[in-house]
């Protein structure tokens, strides 16, 4: 089966996390030196914390040339110790008009938080996006190489496109969590990125073309249609607190526990194990049928070991000892399977004495500590 990215891959946005509107790119129109356009595009997600420590992380202007068409320039990049934060810029020749829209377009007079007044949202004009379409810029490929070799991308990671106030510029935003397949960079990297013209589909075909394929599945990595530069990831990971608790949640269904917290300089991630008892999802289609139903009487969907657990995971919020809320309007979960949940906080700093995971009642304004998971 050839890997692209699908709607869910590109769809996807870091302003799920949040619960806020769709759209968490917010550009700035004007950037000074100081101001870091990544930064802008993860507003809500970003703290004070990650603000400071932006200048060791993130560089500046690492790759020029031509793509897909188009003056291109990587104008940002850092790595976090977990994942890999790109912005480049395509310029398209003989542009006469602007493609950004701007965020006043999209909210009124209502800004969420975080976002500027004359800031450019996610999002392009339709003729930014036909010509976005037509001149094929963005990826081809779910997956990038790191010193040549391959590295999986899950729909955790997102792309964003904006514009500018310049005609024919277009911005993407990428946050790639490397993190989830074993990859951990120290030290000068060379990063390549499928976002060139691509190269003849059948060419990334394991079907047609086994020859290009590892022995894991995984493209190799081609000569056409990427894009290589090089990025000093310092040793940015020796700079994170890492948390590995072995501490149980019992709950009647399952258990839980936290696999990972990590504390970059941006970011904060939280990975939790999740075992279901046995029996439990036999009993949990005794009380809720085998799956979904229409109203025609036919089976949607299956009911599996996600749906057990699912209105426990959605409730999570993170909170201090005393139960009290630390990220409000931030649910947090990035994604899960049947076995894990992985969540997306802000920079955190100073951290608490302890800190965890529990079901929260937004009306209320009250944690169950009783069925919460221990971060640290």
């Amino acid at each position: 089966m050839v890997k692209r990215f699908t709607a869910v891959f590109l769809v996807l946005s870091l302003a799920l996390l949040s619960g806020m509107a769709p759209g968490f790119a917010a550009a700035a129109a004007e950037e000074t030196e100081e101001e870091w356009g990544i930064l802008d595009n993860m507003a809500f997600l970003v703290s004070s914390d990650a603000v400071k420590n932006a200048d060791r992380v993130l560089q500046r202007n690492l790759y020029t040339g031509t793509v897909c068409g188009t003056d291109f320039t990587v104008t940002e990049a850092g790595y976090d110790g977990h994942a890999l934060f790109l912005r480049y810029r395509y310029q398209v020749p003989d542009a006469k008009n602007t493609f950004g829209v701007q965020a006043e377009e999209i909210y009124g007079e209502f800004l969420p938080e975080g976002i500027r007044a004359g800031s450019f949202v996610e999002g392009l004009t339709e003729e930014g996006n036909e010509l976005r379409e037509a001149m094929q810029i963005g990826w081809w490929y779910s997956q990038c190489w790191i010193d040549g070799k391959p590295v999986a991308l899950d729909a955790s990671a997102t792309q964003s496109f904006s514009g500018t106030d310049v005609p024919g510029e277009i911005d993407e935003t990428d946050f790639l969590p490397v993190y989830k397949s074993g990859v951990s960079l120290k030290g000068t990297v060379r990063i390549s990125l499928p976002i060139d013209t691509p190269p003849d589909s059948s060419e990334y075909d394991p079907e047609t073309h086994p020859e290009n394929f590892d022995a894991d599945g995984h493209l190799i990595l081609p000569e056409k249609g990427v894009v290589t530069f090089e990025l000093d990831t310092k040793d940015i990971l020796s700079e994170a607190r890492i948390f590995c608790l072995e501490q149980e949640t019992e709950l009647p269904a399952f258990t839980a526990k936290t696999r990972e917290a990590m504390f970059s300089p941006l970011l904060t991630y939280i990975t939790v194990e999740i075992a279901l008892k046995p029996g439990a999802l036999e009993a949990f289609l005794a009380e809720h049928g085998e799956g979904e139903i229409n109203e025609d009487g036919e089976l949607l969907f299956r009911y599996g070991p996600i749906n057990v657990f699912d209105p426990w995971l959605g409730s999570l919020r993170l909170v201090d000892g005393n139960g009290t809320l630390l990220f409000p309007d931030r649910g947090g979960v990035q994604g899960n399977d049947e076995q894990s949940a992985d969540f997306l906080y802000p920079a955190m700093e100073n951290l608490p004495e302890l800190l965890f995971l529990a079901p929260y009642d937004e009306e209320a304004g009250k944690a169950d500590m009783d069925s919460a998971v221990r971060v640290k």
